[in-house]
């Protein structure tokens, strides 16, 4: 049998110095050896190598030509740093699946690990490596190498620099060229192709020219070896229905006049290889192999006898000069990856595909600009992000936003950010607009609203996310903020038909805050917050950015969970600063009960009417009460009574009379305002009338809500009653009109 040399020089196996070959030799020389045997040992200035014969464990029919006893050599470079190359010495070995691309065709070199060697190395023992060579050999023999489940074989491999190539779904494949750029210079490892030729580069930035070729199909496989040169690779690649090195030629021949300057372009060559897993099975993938030509395009087409230089000008040869074949055109391969996109951006995060939702979001702040980009990277969502504010230094302490992006309004810096992560500006567009005064950009505010699937507040502020409910547009609102400590994050969410509209979550919200221990010291402010300019405005909090990086990814999750989930909710996520930990709280969600008394709404809260009720119940016969407390949009002309307080416990109660008390009523109500950050506050009274009386105000009711309108009057508010009757049935009554509201009932 014809074996190949491995090279080194024959030496005694006592004389080896590295520990992985001794330990291999040990391996085939013990009493374990039973199908592998030493045949010897050699060694060069690199490199220590063991010769063993193994025997293979092969079917009665063989898919590949695998004998039953098959020569081998492992050699072991001195320093460790790379796997033992394990070549097959019989010349005539085929040319198979996994095995690794060589400059030399011979010997072939088997591919065993799918892992890293600083992985192996570290498990890594001589009687594994035998088994698995031998593991390899017999799988060679089945034709099972590679697994149905596997991606096919590269027909190149690289570990030099890389090109990054734009999508090319529908390109012309034969005509194409591409403009390409090296961002980091001459020293640069990584090529940038743009699909339409960039204006004007930076300096120092090296501009080269992709010429884009296709191949017929064929089927997977690693090439026999590494092409050095162009003639090299046109010989491996030549089929009857390709010449690479004639299409090249065809290519330059015709290469238009508008295309002129960039001749002077050093070139890569983008090669199309459509793969089949099987010899007539239909094409899987299709591979973009790329090759590195260090010479200006002209000068490449003078190498392949395209045309010839006079005077310094070039001249096309009226028939190609056929003895150039490019054997003096040196070529560097290029490992090829594709620019990230919306699609591939989100099967890496987990996802199927992108989702096109249309996003209105307001608010490019800390936490706005956090969940933005995360949901972007994600392939989620079309973006337009609203904000008028400037990004100033100290906003780079948490902003999403780079350092070179200061001086530029946050909204745009959030749409370039967002926008260069695919290289494309169809992720995020920007208006520059307070929302609350758009201004001039006031229509394309509109537009955007009623074209978009979910209108996101992320502004922390009241005011907006109150205009946002009102705004005239079909699509869902939610709004994300954090709490003043930074500890927690805060989502209140619409459901799909907005039954239950952003500003019924905002005040159950407030309603849980005041009367939900867990969020006792929710919303407390921190009184060590940071002045950065000279205004009494210029403020900001003392939030670690690793809690709104934390925080930001959770409420990027909930915000993409929406799209699953069409009930309203109010979620809280709390962060543990010690543990690190977070705990999840949600809030049960129940429509506000709506009425329209002369030109105010009145929104009351089930849960309180079904409070009354049973305080009522519990001291029948005799009446009783106690306080209301709520908000008023003053703006909208809007009352919300969200909380009754019971009666204090020196009232009067009798029968057919009630006065209500005052024994730590301020202190309550002060508890639940502070607690609330004053958005829940005193907004009436209620009281109850006994078993088969009216829910109509009686003349003692009258001169009680003369008492409360001069109180809440002064204030600027109304004044708001509610009697609770029989049956739970309630009358709230609001201002001085005469007119007799209709009853409400709890659910």
């Amino acid at each position: 049998m014809d074996f190949l040399d491995p090279g080194g020089i024959v030496v005694p196996e006592g004389s080896l110095a590295l520990h992985r070959a001794k330990d291999l030799v040990a391996a085939l020389r013990g009493p374990g050896a039973l199908f592998a045997s030493l045949i010897e040992c050699r060694s060069s200035s690199a490199t220590e190598t063991v010769v063993f014969d193994v025997e293979v464990e092969r079917p009665q029919v063989v898919a590949n030509d695998i004998r039953k006893t098959e020569r081998l050599a492992a050699v072991f470079v001195r320093d460790d740093d790379t796997c033992p190359d394990v070549l097959a010495l019989r010349r005539d070995f085929p040319a198979l699946q996994h095995q690794n691309q060589r400059f030399e065709e011979l010997p072939r070199s088997l591919c065993l690990y799918d892992r890293p060697w600083s992985e192996i190395r570290i498990t890594w023992t001589a009687p594994a490596f035998v088994e698995r060579v031998r593991w390899w050999l017999k799988q060679a023999a089945r034709d099972e190498l590679h697994g149905g489940d596997q991606a096919l074989e590269p027909f190149l491999l690289s570990w030099g620099q890389w090109l990054v190539l734009p999508p090319l779904n529908g390109a012309s494949k034969d005509s194409e060229s591409f403009l390409v750029t090296l961002p980091g210079g001459k020293e640069g490892r990584v090529f940038l192709a743009h699909d339409d030729e960039p204006g004007e580069v930076a300096a120092g930035v090296v501009r080269l020219v992709v010429v884009r070729f296709e191949t017929p199909r064929q089927r997977h496989r690693v090439l026999p070896r590494i092409p050095r040169t162009l003639d090299d690779l046109n010989g491996l690649l030549r089929t009857d229905e390709l010449d690479l090195l004639s299409k090249l030629r065809e290519r330059l021949k015709n290469w238009p006049k508008e295309r002129e300057p960039i001749l002077q372009n050093r070139v890569i060559l983008l090669i199309d290889l459509p793969k089949t897993r099987t010899d007539d099975g239909p094409v899987e993938r299709v591979e973009h192999c790329a090759v590195f030509i260090d010479k200006p395009l002209v000068d490449l087409g003078v190498a392949i006898g395209v045309w010839t230089m006079q005077d310094g000008k070039r001249a096309l040869l009226l028939v190609p000069d056929a003895s150039k074949t490019g054997d003096d055109v040196p070529l560097s391969l290029l490992n090829v990856c594709h620019a990230l996109t919306r699609d591939l951006a989100a099967v890496l995060n987990g996802h199927e595909a992108a989702d096109g939702v249309k996003i209105l979001a307001v608010g490019a702040g800390a936490l706005g600009s956090h969940v933005a980009m995360n949901l972007a990277r994600a392939g989620w969502g079309r973006w337009t992000v609203v904000d008028c504010d400037d990004l100033l230094p100290h906003n780079l302490a948490r902003h999403a936003a780079g350092g070179a992006m200061v001086g530029c309004r946050k909204a745009a810096a959030m749409a370039l950010e967002m926008n260069w992560v695919f290289r494309t500006p169809e992720t995020a567009s920007f208006i520059d607009a307070d929302v609350l005064r758009p201004g001039a950009e006031g229509d394309r505010l509109a537009a955007a609203a009623r074209g978009a699937d979910l209108i996101l507040d992320m502004s922390a502020s009241v005011a907006v996310g109150r205009h946002l409910t009102r705004i005239e547009a079909p699509a869902r609102r939610a709004s994300l903020f954090l709490s003043p400590s930074g500890r927690d994050l805060v989502l209140l969410a619409e459901d799909k038909h907005r039954h239950v509209e952003l500003d019924h979550l905002e005040m159950t919200y407030y309603t849980a805050v005041a009367t939900d221990d867990r969020l006792e010291v929710h919303l407390n402010l921190r009184p060590d917050q940071v002045r950065y300019g000279l205004s009494c405005r210029d403020v900001s909090s003392r939030i670690a950015q690793d809690a709104l990086a934390t925080l930001g990814g959770i409420g990027g999750a909930a915000i993409r969970q929406l799209a699953d989930d069409d009930q309203a909710c109010i979620r809280i996520w709390r962060l543990d600063p010690l543990t690190l930990g977070v705990d999840a709280l949600s809030i049960d969600v129940v429509p506000l009960e709506r009425q329209t008394q002369g030109d105010w709404t009145l929104e009351v809260a089930p849960s309180l009417l079904r409070h009354v009720a049973g305080w009522r119940e519990q001291r029948l016969p005799k009446e009783t009460g106690g306080v209301l407390m709520g908000n008023v949009d003053h703006d909208r002309r809007t009352i919300y009574v969200m909380l009754a307080l019971p009666s204090p416990p020196d009232s009067a109660e009798w029968p057919c009379h009630y006065i209500r008390g005052c024994e730590e009523l301020r202190k309550r109500v002060d508890h639940h305002r502070e607690r609330t950050a004053e958005n829940l506050r005193y907004v009436g009274e209620w009281h109850s009338h006994p078993d088969g009386a009216a829910t109509m105000r009686s003349g003692a009711d009258l001169k009680v809500f003369s008492w409360i309108a001069e109180h809440t009057l002064a204030e600027g508010t109304p004044p708001v009653m509610l009697i609770a009757g029989e049956r739970g049935r309630a009358r709230i009554f609001v201002g001085l009109s005469e007119n007799t509201p209709e009853e409400l009932c709890p659910a």
